[in-house]
């Protein structure tokens, strides 16, 4: 099914051969002053290799990026109430609440004896960030896009 197939308005037709027709645009060879000819849009493929290979690695570094993660004493977690680890990590994930026990007894634990506390009295964070890392490869996209603007004179404008 073709749609807008129409007439050219203005088609070149030769008055000595009218069956031999030019196609409706023309061309010009962008560089041929001291090498081979070359299409502007031969010069540009390199660029757009490494900006494809720069943007597959962009979502390989969101895919891992996995921000703070939480390290615990999962001692801690409190098995009196029946929250085992995978229903603490839902409450933690889900509510941003992290259900603790220090006095929790039951896990044979040297030195937890007859409900002691546990010594582990704080939470810390693992920094996984890949921030920078993505930082990284948008500036490096953004020079490429400033490096094919420069080579082809087209402005970012247009």
């Amino acid at each position: 099914m073709y749609i807008g197939i129409q007439p050219l308005e203005y088609q070149h037709i030769s008055t000595d051969n009218p069956n031999s027709q030019r196609l409706p645009y023309t061309g010009v060879v962008y560089n041929n002053t001291n090498s081979k000819p070359r299409s502007l849009v031969s010069m540009m493929k390199p660029l757009q290799y490494m900006y494809i290979v720069v943007w597959y690695r962009l979502e390989l570094a969101m895919s891992r990026d996995k921000g703070k993660v939480p390290v615990i004493d999962v001692t801690q977690i409190p098995k009196s109430m029946g929250i085992d680890v995978n229903k603490w990590m839902h409450y933690l994930g889900a509510l941003g609440v992290a259900f603790i026990n220090p006095y929790e007894e039951g896990w044979d634990i040297p030195g937890r004896e007859g409900g002691k506390p546990a010594q582990f009295n704080q939470f810390q964070a693992w920094d996984l960030s890949m921030a920078n890392v993505i930082d990284q490869y948008v500036n490096l996209m953004a020079k490429i896009e400033d490096m094919v603007a420069r080579l082809t004179g087209i402005t970012p404008q247009r």
